[in-house]
Parts: C-alpha cells; sequence; structure tokens
C-alpha cells in the first residue's frame, strides 16, 4: 500500500482476489480502512487495550474468536460471540 500511495477511502475500492479456504471476503486490509475511515471521518475514536483498562464499565468489549481461541486468552469481562456459529444459527 506505500507503494500505490493510497488514501483511506481509495482502499475501499481495491478488487482484491478472494479465496474461501485462505482469506474472508473482504480482505483485512479492507477492514483496516474502514476502521481508519470511521476514526477519521466519522470520529469514531480508536483504543488500544491498555485505553480500556478501568473502563470496563464503559465498554462492552466482543471477542469474534473461536471458544478454543477465547480459553487460551481473552480480555477480562470479554463476551464471546462466534461469528461462525452466529452465522449457522442464522441461515437455514
Amino acid at each position: 500500500m506505500l507503494r500505490f500511495k493510497a488514501k483511506v477511502e481509495d482502499l475501499f475500492h481495491l478488487d482484491m482476489t478472494y479465496a474461501p479456504s485462505f482469506s474472508s471476503t473482504k480482505d483485512p486490509v479492507m477492514y483496516t480502512a474502514m476502521t481508519l475511515h470511521n476514526a477519521i471521518s466519522r470520529n469514531r475514536p480508536l483504543l488500544s487495550p491498555a485505553e480500556l483498562v478501568g473502563k470496563e464499565d464503559e465498554y462492552q468489549i466482543v471477542d469474534t474468536r473461536s471458544r478454543k481461541q477465547y480459553e487460551a486468552s481473552h480480555v477480562q469481562g470479554a463476551q464471546i460471540f462466534h461469528l461462525a456459529t452466529c452465522v449457522r444459527r442464522l441461515l437455514p
């Protein structure tokens, strides 16, 4: 991306290859661009994990990893919400 000299809004329109066995439908670059766009254009501040310490009452932390990953390590107070399980429950 550094060679591309892209702006955040340019990253939304990249045509990235998609292989279901290796990646999600949106490339991590696109997710990063969406996060940065929200922070820059929509005044949504970014918080580091260190900034959340002591503010558990102000934020709800959702861990979208698998149960195995969650049980191995997670942020104290995080709620598990495994996305793949959610999708299976919603789809017929």
